[in-house]
């Protein structure tokens, strides 16, 4: 991309404005400091691939007082949703579970050789991977079953570090209507980001990038959607109160680990806690 930057500026005769620099901003010098920086640094669940540490590197170093990020803001979302997906991945747990029974049988009937020692550790990685790993989907509206509440915010002028190594929150989902099975099957995550300006540089006209549920279909982000197993019942006028907690995986720091906390019932009167574990690969 840098040198077909190169090639851009110099076919147009911009060499002596656009000047291109190929290295990570880590180790980027520049002699002076900068008005503006720009950069495309969200990931699913906005955090995944924890690339804006890079862009709080950069802000700290080369952003003049009063500069301006763009984008400036970033939120998460969360909202329970509906959806069959779920019952097909507890299925397809079951057959994979199913299929290494038959093997092990197989196995030790023809070859003498019991494999039954490795079943437990062959479970867990199978119900990570069919059960506790977020899907990329592209969500309808239709399938909100409530309103969606804001998870985490940032400005993206003040974030630090250390704030979005491992985001916390508390929350409450209002369930304001109920699927035909009387379930919230998943809870749905998104992320929006505004392009506002800094107070002292503001935009003239505030431009939002969505990545919400659509009708007209999802962007490159989707959503992500963490299935509950078994789903969780509900009726209208529930709350699900919860605590949500992300961390970043000690084997590769661009993946996450979400832990959701639920407690779910009337909104007067709340039911046991259950937790949720999933991976944001």
């Amino acid at each position: 991309m840098a040198n077909n930057a190169r090639t851009l500026v110099k076919h147009n005769g911009l060499e002596d404005i656009v000047v291109v620099h190929q290295c990570a901003v880590e180790d980027l010098h520049l002699p002076e400091k900068v008005d503006i920086i720009i950069s495309e640094w969200m990931g699913y669940f906005l955090l995944r691939e924890s690339m804006l540490d890079s862009v709080i590197v950069a802000r700290d170093k080369w952003l003049k007082p009063g500069g301006a990020m763009f984008p400036s803001h970033a939120r998460v979302l969360l909202a329970p949703i509906e959806g069959r997906t779920g019952r097909k991945k507890q299925d397809e747990f079951a057959d994979a579970l199913e299929g290494w029974q038959e093997f092990c049988d197989t196995t030790h009937s023809k070859y003498g050789v019991d494999m039954s020692c490795l079943g437990e550790q062959f479970e867990n990685e199978q119900r990570q991977y069919y059960l506790q790993t977020s899907l990329w989907q592209d969500v309808s509206p239709s399938q909100l079953l409530g309103e969606p509440v804001v998870l985490l915010s940032y400005d993206l002028h003040r974030v630090t570090v250390a704030d979005v190594l491992s985001p916390s929150a508390q929350f409450k989902l209002h369930v304001e209507r109920v699927s035909q099975v009387g379930t919230v099957d998943a809870l749905c995550a998104w992320f929006d980001v505004d392009f506002r300006g800094s107070d002292e540089l503001p935009c003239e006209e505030k431009i939002v990038l969505d990545t919400s549920p659509d009708e007209q279909g999802s962007t490159h982000w989707g959503q992500q959607v963490m299935y509950l197993h078994p789903p969780q019942p509900a009726t209208c006028g529930d709350v699900l109160t919860g605590s949500f907690r992300m961390q970043r995986k000690k084997e590769n720091h661009r993946l996450m680990s979400v832990q959701f906390t639920l407690r779910h019932g009337r909104a007067e009167q709340l039911g046991p806690e259950r937790q949720d574990m999933f991976s944001v690969e």
